[in-house]
């Protein structure tokens, strides 16, 4: 938003991936074998439907491995939905998909017309009988860059019942964010909301909240190095500092006697 131009302002970090525990992760189906960048040919690998960011962390993870994407990678319009339509795929390129629905790519990567990609922990454990973790998105990024935000128009945030309403919002998640991150491990996997839920992966959780959701300047100019080497968004600096407004946080984290952890 902030590359097009958008007035809007980021006023709190929601959930986001930690280290050590990615939320996110690149998998493919356990009779995949992947050993050099030759092994991706002949793959479908899909994205959902989450904006341009998954799209390029897939493009990163792939450069990363040697795949040649100018070379070898492809894009389809539309993942395939039959085995006949699969059967029909070139083998000698790297078939990407991207911003694919929950419920066509749940059932591509269960059916086996999905090999694998870049996937969401609730998306992965759908499918985990057929799929196998492969690596973390700490692996080949910082993972806390894979991040939601609560942002708002400038102008409505500059009325004072615009900012007494986010002010509103603000307040109640940090409350129910404080409430749910203090739960004991026992307790978690009975409350009903996803995001505090402890993962049956090992080695992975589902994306945290903070107690103070401050927004980081340094984590969107991280991602966004890598939203310009995939063509999501041109190239150049963006004024992220005219974009951040942390003041609300800062209000409530105030009000309710919390001290903000700057990680």
């Amino acid at each position: 938003a902030v590359a097009e131009g958008a007035p809007v302002v980021a006023v709190a970090a929601l959930g986001h991936d930690v280290r050590g525990e990615s939320g996110h992760l690149f998998a493919v189906r356990k009779d995949v074998k992947l050993e050099r960048p030759e092994d991706y040919r002949g793959l479908v690998l899909a994205t959902r439907r989450a904006g341009a960011g998954d799209r390029a962390l897939l493009l990163e993870y792939l450069l990363r491995e040697g795949v040649d994407l100018k070379k070898d990678a492809i894009t389809l319009d539309k993942p395939p939905r039959t085995r006949e339509e699969r059967d029909r795929l070139p083998r000698d390129k790297v078939m990407l998909v991207h911003q694919v629905d929950d419920d066509v790519k749940s059932q591509g990567l269960c059916e086996g017309l999905i090999d694998g990609g870049f996937l969401h922990l609730v998306y992965y454990e759908k499918c985990k009988k057929q799929l196998r973790p492969v690596k973390p998105l700490e692996e080949w990024i910082n993972p806390e860059t894979s991040q939601a935000l609560l942002v708002a128009r400038r102008d409505y945030l500059l009325t004072p019942e615009g900012r007494e309403a986010i002010k509103k919002v603000v307040r109640g998640y940090m409350k129910i964010t404080r409430r749910e991150n203090a739960l004991k491990p026992w307790e978690r996997a009975t409350t009903g909301h996803w995001q505090k839920q402890r993962s049956l992966t090992k080695g992975f959780n589902y994306p945290q909240c903070d107690d103070v959701p401050i927004v980081r300047r340094y984590l969107l100019e991280e991602i966004t190095d890598v939203l310009q080497r995939h063509g999501a968004i041109a190239a150049g600096s963006l004024p992220f500092h005219d974009h951040i407004d942390n003041s609300i946080v800062l209000e409530v984290a105030a009000e309710l006697e919390q001290r903000p952890s700057w990680r």
